[in-house]
């Protein structure tokens, strides 16, 4: 028997997926409005993320290991500023949790459930996956994700905090609120 060999997709041997969450977290914002754009715009918006992530950390290492929070706050900020000033869309992206707070796991999945229809949170994960995506909606299991590498969910009980004691089952995803972002059109823009 021959062994067979998948091919690799996007973000299996990069880390850019926070950039990737940054685009998809703002189109999600813009809900009906995301049909006025181009692709040629999401992939400005692409180029002028990457060129900010190679000032600030350079591009090989954000290639090699992806985002910390700092740069992923100083690319969304890039973002922010791209789409007001060159498409006059009005972007907030914010913290989902305080940046000093300590909430438990059931807790953020609250926060997360208790967003609206035209926001995004962002999610900073490490332990089973090491990747920002974004967390579309909470069901009674799973948080559903929108992710550029084609995730599908994070099961519940198999999530936590940084901060909290491990589980004694399976593997963990650990989520970090300096890596909890909400992303969304500012009303009236």
């Amino acid at each position: 028997m021959t062994h067979q060999i998948q091919p690799f997709k996007q973000g299996q041997l990069d880390g850019l997926c926070g950039i990737y969450a940054i685009i998809n977290a703002i189109r999600i914002a813009l809900g009906a409005e995301e049909k006025r754009f181009r692709r040629s715009d999401w992939e400005e918006l692409f180029y002028v993320l990457l060129c900010a992530v190679d000032e600030e950390i350079g591009a090989v290492k954000a290639v090699s290991y992806g985002l910390s929070a700092k740069s992923f706050r100083k690319a969304a900020k890039v973002a922010v500023e791209h789409m007001r000033d060159e498409h006059e869309a009005a972007i907030s992206i914010t913290r989902l949790i305080p940046r000093h707070a300590k909430p438990t796991a059931p807790q953020v999945i609250q926060a997360i459930d208790a967003t609206s229809a035209g926001q995004a949170v962002i999610a900073g994960l490490s332990g089973k996956l090491d990747h920002w995506t974004i967390c579309r909606r909470v069901s009674a299991k799973s948080l559903i994700l929108f992710d550029s590498n084609s995730y599908l969910r994070i099961a519940r009980p198999n999530c936590r905090m940084c901060y909290e004691p491990k589980h004694d089952h399976g593997r963990q995803d650990i989520m970090h609120c300096s890596g909890l972002w909400l992303a969304t059109a500012v009303p009236g823009s």
